[in-house]
């Protein structure tokens, strides 16, 4: 399990939004051990396109966000509204 405090969302090729207080977590009960993606809040900048985006994670070390990983993610976005922190727990997995 991973957790860390910030992460960033991307499709082609600009930030679209972001997520904090993430955990990814392996599920030992789905095939190939998949992991899931939380996040305690999020937000979007701009409008989305539903499906994929490019995700960066980032953990809290030493007064520092220092990128631990670097991952294509699926998630749904459905009714959002732009530039608002919302206070709402998110399901991502990888692609």
């Amino acid at each position: 399990m991973a957790t860390g405090e910030i992460g960033t969302l991307n499709q082609d090729g600009k930030q679209v939004g972001g997520f904090f207080d993430w955990i990814i977590s392996d599920s030992l009960t789905e095939p190939h051990f998949k992991a899931k993606i939380e996040a305690l809040a999020f937000w979007l900048i701009e409008d989305v396109n539903p499906g994929q985006f490019d995700a960066s994670f980032y953990q809290l070390q030493r007064g520092q966000l220092v990128l631990m990983q670097q991952e294509k993610v699926k998630a749904d976005f459905p009714g959002c509204v732009t530039d608002k922190l919302i206070r709402h727990k998110i399901t991502m997995a990888f692609v």
